[in-house]
């Protein structure tokens, strides 16, 4: 399994989309009940499923999702470089110009189990 097929929004109004599991920077929960908003560097898209289940169903995969804040879930191989100031995460990849934030009360222990998964992430 190399892809995921998700909608562009909520609705589904877009039809089914095959995403890319390695383009994936990260995903989060959405208001909605069992939603996410699952980001890449060019696009955002919506999925059925609590977190969890996709934490789960990924690593499960041979993926590297690692949730660094209540409702947020990074692919630990897209994280470049670490803001220790704004404690946030920056992404590998083109133009990215995405971040997401860490949870302040797990900062220094999200931080260490990132750079212990992969190891090229830098610290600024």
């Amino acid at each position: 399994m190399d892809h995921l097929v998700v909608t562009n929004d909520i609705h589904g109004t877009g039809g089914l989309i095959p995403v890319k599991i390695d383009e994936i920077l990260y995903f989060k929960s959405k208001p909605e009940k069992m939603h996410i908003k699952i980001v890449t560097s060019t696009a955002d898209f919506d999925a059925m499923g609590s977190i969890k289940y996709w934490i789960d169903m990924l690593n499960n995969s041979g993926y590297h999702f690692k949730l660094i804040d209540r409702g947020t879930v990074v692919n630990v191989n897209k994280v470049a470089g670490i803001n220790e100031e704004e404690k946030t995460l920056m992404f590998a990849g083109r133009n990215t110009g995405k971040e997401c934030t860490i949870a302040y009360h797990r900062y220094r222990q999200v931080r260490d189990e990132l750079i212990g998964m992969n190891g090229r992430i830098c610290v600024i």
